[in-house]
């Protein structure tokens, strides 16, 4: 009688030995018991990755609200009630300007200090760049391996050469509209480049809509505050100032009214912030 096989049939082997060669590809749960979590391309990209190419589509520095707009354009995760500060602890994790960083993957750094809400992303991690980069001959010689198999996972997220085409066709060319029209913010007359923004009225994630008719151009702050329903524009084109800010500097904006450039269709204008509000 023939007994049973002492060796592990090769076929077996080879499943294994592949799932370990590929576990960048997915995780290795615990090798004694041969338990793997696969990643599939259909599932979603990691936070980290989608903050990436986020604030590599703006320029490798963004200021908080501006990034929040563009994780919205991209679309490519479920927002729940607190993702924004999902998306604050993420870049901290991966900074080590922050306390929070866990010492791995130092991807991020604050432009102008702790709690100013201005994130860059290191050099390295351009996206830009580095795919270049990742196409050259001598690769290993121009970025470390941390910085490569960071990349390697950024860029192969879905859609990637699409949607980066799409959003640099979006956002600039969208400030770029609101600054001729403008020139200043809309709200507070400041002409500083530095700090003015361009805000969607109604989500681009929701209304897909560049135009401008459903834009602003506002200071940083004023936009987070506009982004936080602490300021507020009605149909009358007034600005209404919550009473939470009562007691700052806000409140002397209260009751302003704004003025859509000649060339923007007031009508449809006035229509986007009624749906906003």
């Amino acid at each position: 009688m023939r007994g049973e096989p002492t060796n592990e049939p090769s076929w077996k082997r080879n499943i294994r030995n592949v799932l370990k060669r590929d576990t960048d590809k997915g995780i290795l749960k615990n090798d004694t018991r041969g338990e793997y979590s696969w990643n599939g391309r259909d599932e979603h990209p990691k936070w980290s990755f989608i903050i990436v190419e986020a604030i590599d589509n703006l320029g490798g520095e963004t200021t908080n609200p501006n990034l929040y707009d563009e994780i919205e354009r991209l679309g490519l995760r479920d927002f729940t009630t607190n993702w924004k500060m999902t998306v604050q602890g993420t870049i901290e994790r991966h900074s080590s300007d922050s306390e929070a960083w866990g010492g791995n993957y130092d991807v991020f750094y604050s432009v102008q200090g702790m709690g100013h809400g201005i994130w860059g992303l290191r050099p390295q991690y351009r996206i830009t760049n580095a795919n270049a980069q990742v196409s050259s001959p001598h690769k290993s010689d121009i970025i470390d391996s941390e910085t490569e198999d960071f990349v390697n996972k950024t860029i192969q997220a879905p859609n990637y050469a699409l949607r980066t085409i799409a959003v640099r066709r979006g956002q600039p060319a969208f400030r770029a509209k609101l600054l001729d029209l403008y020139g200043s913010c809309m709200v507070t007359k400041c002409s500083d480049l530095q700090v003015l923004e361009a805000c969607h009225i109604i989500p681009y994630s929701i209304s897909n809509d560049n135009s401008a008719e459903n834009g602003l151009l506002l200071r940083a702050d004023i936009h987070t505050l506009f982004d936080l329903k602490l300021i507020t524009i009605n149909k009358q084109l007034i600005v209404r100032v919550s009473s939470e800010l009562e007691d700052t500097i806000y409140r002397q904006l209260n009751g302003l009214r704004i003025r859509p450039a000649p060339q923007v269709n007031e009508e449809m204008f006035t229509i986007n912030l009624r749906e906003r509000t």
